[in-house]
């Protein structure tokens, strides 16, 4: 379950097996079905996604038309960024475009969560965050599988 991720990560930052299994004991399996929604306009965006199988996209409601901006794929990750960064609610709905598989990692505050992971690992302190950041903020990267 987690050999595609850990392939993803060893890209960007080198984890120890202790650490990988610290950070993957935070994530949780999440099927989403066809056509249903990892995060609706107006939520605040608390979690992140990496996409085993299947295919998100995220799209804006314009004047009530859907105009997607992206689709995300296998060993991708996603999130609202913005969202999830700032804590104000969504703009962007996320939808699986078919039946999607992923590991799900929430945001929060708690010893459960990827705030902790930043506070408590070597690795992740130094390779971690440019990993998550540079693969969100560039738009790529980790999150297309370049």
């Amino acid at each position: 379950m987690f050999d595609q991720l850990r392939a993803n990560f060893t890209r960007f930052v080198e984890l120890t097996d202790p650490e990988f299994a610290e950070f993957t004991a935070k994530m949780k399996p999440k099927t989403l079905e066809k056509n249903e929604f990892f995060l609706r306009e107006g939520e605040v965006c608390n979690k992140a996604v990496f996409i085993n199988t299947g295919c998100l996209r995220y799209f804006f409601t314009v004047d009530g038309m859907e105009k997607t901006g992206q689709f995300f794929f296998e060993s991708t990750w996603y999130t609202d960024l913005e969202s999830f960064l700032s804590g104000e609610p969504s703009e962007q709905n996320i939808q699986a475009l078919e039946t999607t598989q992923g590991l799900v990692i929430r945001k929060a505050t708690n010893s459960n969560d990827l705030v902790a992971c930043w506070s408590s690992m070597d690795s992740w302190a130094c390779g971690g965050k440019k990993y998550w950041f540079c693969g969100a903020v560039c738009g790529g990267g980790v999150f297309e599988g370049e």
